[in-house]
């Protein structure tokens, strides 16, 4: 069986290592992004209409601050 990339991302995904958190926005700009590792922390959503309706009443100035750091 040939093991690629996404193959490891996943199985990180799945151990201890990795934290599952809901997801909030004003949680998600504050925590480092890995780009030298896999994330240490994975925020998730009952949906894409869940996580829609948190970003639109997320402060725009809070994820376009966020952005620029």
């Amino acid at each position: 069986m040939e093991i690629n990339c996404d193959d490891v991302a996943i199985q990180h995904v799945l151990t201890d290592e990795a934290v599952h958190r809901p997801f909030d926005p004003e949680v998600v700009v504050k925590t480092e992004c890995m780009i030298t590792t896999y994330q240490n922390v994975y925020y998730f959503a009952d949906s894409f209409i869940t996580a829609k309706n948190k970003l639109r009443f997320t402060p725009f100035s809070l994820l376009t601050h966020s952005a620029q750091c």
